[in-house]
């Protein structure tokens, strides 16, 4: 049986965007918010609750001078698959190993990949897909 795609209208798909856009604020917030209470909690000392929010800003500048790069390397989709899955990987991190040296390595990868979101998201509200289906 064949399916007709029906063309979705611009207040659908920027709808997606939008949502999408909310959640990544949510989600970033939530993380630079929570982590350094819970380090706090944890009994990190002033000075490595404050390496948590510097490695995480370290590593996002590292992101904007690297994922371009790699973008142009392997491609857009492909980067933003790998990044998004080392983020998921280091969201998972934190509960497994709590030791701030290994937080604030967290926080740096964290921020290294934060960039490639932004940039995704910008460059998804821009591109347009193609108008012919290919059929293989």
């Amino acid at each position: 049986m064949t399916s007709i795609a029906r063309p979705t209208t611009p207040i659908i798909a920027v709808g997606a965007i939008l949502l999408s856009v909310a959640f990544l604020i949510m989600g970033n917030g939530l993380q630079l918010m929570l982590l350094p209470i819970r380090g706090g909690i944890e009994g990190f000392s002033s000075v490595e609750i404050g390496l948590l929010g510097s490695g995480y800003f370290f590593g996002f500048v590292l992101g904007c001078a690297f994922t371009p790069r790699l973008i142009v390397r392997v491609g857009h989709i492909r980067t933003f698959a790998a990044l998004v899955s080392v983020a998921s990987a280091a969201a998972l991190g934190y509960p497994i190993a709590v030791d701030a040296l290994v937080w604030i390595g967290l926080r740096l990868i964290t921020g290294f990949v934060s960039p490639d979101f932004i940039l995704w998201l910008k460059a998804g509200s821009t591109i347009r897909p193609p108008t012919k289906r290919v059929v293989l």
